[in-house]
């Protein structure tokens, strides 16, 4: 009310204070720098519209990038692991095992798909059970080499996933 607050009064109408946008500072030259906001909507920054390709519509073999066929395809049995006379029961980890051998199958784990069957086996099982002579053990239909498709195991997202590391162990 002293001549202080008039004082103060009058500095404040000169420099006009910008309240209740985003730049909540002075004008300067009663010019108002405006910065984007996020928060007001008259203030959020645009994008330029640009024109959208249409996607591809072939659907891509996630390991090779080729197209993929519907005749290429094939359905896949896989068995789980039960528990009972020798079978590993299910784990989170390995909820799966060779249809044939009942031993567990995991990332490290070669398989292979029997075409005619669609059951997943080991590849230790298509080598001494499957591969002598030629006959599914489990349906006992006669196979040929292209009915054995030998299944490769997608990464684990490690440097060095399922690979044999080895290193020397010793003082720096």
């Amino acid at each position: 009310s002293g001549p202080a607050a008039k004082h103060a009064r009058k500095d404040i109408e000169q420099k006009d204070f910008v309240v209740g946008s985003s730049t909540m500072g002075m004008r300067p030259d009663a010019e108002t720098v405006q910065m984007p906001s996020f928060w007001t909507p008259n203030l959020t920054p645009s994008a330029a519209a640009t024109k959208l390709a249409k996607p591809d519509t072939t659907i891509k073999c996630p390991m090779s990038g080729k197209p993929l066929k519907l005749k290429e395809l094939y359905s896949a049995k896989l068995t789980r692991g039960d528990g009972k006379a020798g079978v590993p029961p299910p784990t989170e980890q390995a909820p799966y095992v060779c249809a044939i051998t009942k031993t567990t199958l995991t990332n490290s784990t070669p398989t292979a798909l029997l075409r005619g069957s669609g059951h997943i086996v080991s590849m230790d099982a298509v080598n001494k059970a499957i591969k002598p002579e030629m006959v599914c053990p489990i349906t006992g239909v006669k196979l040929k080499d292209k009915d054995i498709i030998h299944l490769h195991r997608g990464g684990s997202g490690f440097a060095a996933g399922g690979a044999a590391v080895v290193r020397k162990q010793g003082p720096a």
